[in-house]
């Protein structure tokens, strides 16, 4: 299966998923679908359906969200996944990897809220009801997470780890 075939697939598969969602989640998947992707593409990415390193064995899951762009030798990749219950909520991570096998991973981090975070879920609260998320919830949650997604290309770029940007180590042996 190339890629053509593998991003047709993730399509379909991507839009029954979001019809068999809960609709506060749906709603949210909407808001990423029409906000954050054509961020990341005006700015050189590029949505796949299949793994990054060309094996096209390896689908995208229908609930996340892959974009990558390839630099030379390397890859840089931006994952959006939901929920695997179906909240409306999601986490974003990034990384940077050698298209040469070992596939040597060069930097990784995480959009949060606070610095000392590593990894960090956007959208409805744990302990809040999903009857009380609001679609305006997610219009909220949309826009601040649009405020500091550029952090994310700075982070791919560099390397450098801003306040929103969760990472370990900057660099991973």
């Amino acid at each position: 299966m190339d890629q053509v075939k593998a991003m047709n697939s993730y399509k379909k598969r991507h839009r029954r998923w979001q019809d068999r969602i809960p609709a506060q989640t749906r709603y949210l998947s909407q808001l990423v679908d029409t906000k954050l992707i054509p961020y990341f593409e005006q700015n050189g990415f590029k949505q796949v359906g299949a793994s990054a390193y060309g094996d096209t064995e390896y689908l995208i899951e229908a609930k996340d969200v892959l974009l990558q762009k390839k630099i030379n030798s390397q890859i840089e990749e931006i994952e959006i996944s939901f929920d695997k219950y179906d909240k409306p909520c999601f986490q974003i991570t990034m990384h940077r990897n050698d298209l040469i096998p070992p596939y040597k991973s060069i930097s990784h981090g995480a959009l949060v809220r606070k610095k000392n975070q590593y990894v960090c879920f956007w959208g409805k609260p744990w302990w809040l009801p999903r009857v009380f998320w609001l679609k305006m919830m997610s219009d909220k949650t949309i826009k601040k997470v649009f405020l500091i997604v550029p952090q994310i290309l700075k982070f791919l770029d560099s390397g450098v780890v801003s306040f929103n940007i969760g990472d370990r180590k900057n660099v991973i042996d």
